[in-house]
């Protein structure tokens, strides 16, 4: 009877066996036959119609795409302009029966469903907030809520709010879809880009320069080169900075490292642009090796504040105990005595032998 060891042995056996002839039938012919190739062969394909016809689609396709997320960016910033006049709508009307509400709830579609679920009601216990907003500031706003001479709205001025109440929160899931189709499209046309920034900031870096080929050749900062004797070009952090500085990278980054950390940024952005115009890693890795190498970075940057800090308080540590000492009275004994330098008190005490 085989044991366990003599099969594992035999399987190892015909493992080898089949490499072997593998790499036999694999090994290339001694003689081959040499393949002659025609000049007018060459460009058989370049004249094809097919190449035309599906080159010309695919640019057209290109071009629409690039059309669309511009409409896209465009109709997102006017959806905000709108939701905020609409917001003051419904405060300037609201706040004469509540008017600590726009204090409690700042948040424009917050705001616009919790006036519309009170209305004219005055028993706060009576309305459901739940969804709405946590449970901590449902109770802030029941307790903040005027128990005594309430104002009451008009029916016109209550179906108006109301209307705007719900204009707001339709603008404000068009806007949703909208974001959520931009940013699918970003993630396909720059996926590198939108792993450094996010898809919607990448959208902004790409739509306002003039598509990625103009990110490409945007230089990340101005040099001396591009001034002395050419004619000045648009840099990334030159016209692009205001976007950069919405990135969540900057914005945790301390006031004093912004402007190098825009530079920084913008450098790797342009890298980042060149992976994706040329379609080299579709998965947006380097990108988000790229954010990492930033994060690493900045936080390098303040390592040197860090060092000092700590520092300085060994520094006040040692000193408050130094204090301690120069206030007690210099006594002389038997012993070996404690004496200053220079007739007043030093840092360090010398000991004699008063022998």
């Amino acid at each position: 009877m085989a044991t366990l060891e003599d099969s594992y042995l035999s399987d190892l056996d015909e493992l080898s066996e089949n490499e072997t002839e593998t790499v036999k039938n694999d090994a290339p012919k001694e003689k081959e036959e040499e393949i002659i190739v025609n000049y007018n062969d060459l460009t058989k394909l370049q004249k094809t119609q097919r190449l035309v016809d599906i080159r010309k689609k695919v640019e057209e396709v290109l071009d629409s795409d690039y059309k669309l997320i511009l409409d896209c960016n465009n109709l997102l910033d006017e959806i905000d302009k709108e939701i905020v006049m609409i917001h003051n709508f419904i405060r300037d009307n609201y706040r004469l029966k509540f008017p600590d509400l726009e204090l409690l709830v700042t948040h424009a579609i917050d705001y616009a469903g919790v006036v519309k679920r009170i209305g004219n009601e005055t028993d706060l216990a009576l309305v459901d907030l739940e969804g709405l907003l946590p449970t901590g500031m449902i109770l802030a706003v029941q307790v903040m809520a005027p128990r005594k001479s309430v104002k009451l709205l008009s029916k016109d001025v209550l179906e108006k709010t109301i209307d705007a109440c719900n204009r707001a929160i339709d603008l404000d899931s068009s806007k949703k879809k909208v974001q959520e189709f931009l940013e699918s499209k970003t993630r396909f046309i720059a996926p590198n880009l939108s792993s450094i920034v996010g898809s919607k900031i990448a959208a902004k870096l790409f739509v306002n320069a003039g598509g990625l080929l103009a990110l490409v050749n945007m230089p990340p900062t101005c040099n001396v080169d591009q001034l002395v004797g050419h004619k000045r070009k648009k840099t990334f952090v030159g016209s692009l900075e205001g976007y950069l500085e919405e990135t969540e990278i900057v914005r945790n980054t301390p006031l004093e490292h912004r402007s190098d950390a825009c530079e920084f940024l913008a450098a790797k952005l342009t890298l980042a642009a060149r992976i994706d115009f040329t379609r080299g890693d579709f998965s947006g890795g380097k990108g988000k090796a790229f954010r990492e190498e930033i994060l690493e970075e900045i936080d390098d940057w303040q390592e040197p504040n860090r060092n000092c800090a700590e520092e300085g308080s060994g520094e006040s540590s040692e000193d408050e105990g130094y204090e301690t000492e120069l206030f007690r009275p210099w006594s002389l004994g038997l012993g070996s005595k404690s004496f200053s330098e220079f007739g007043s008190f030093s840092k360090r005490p010398r000991m004699f032998d008063w022998e």
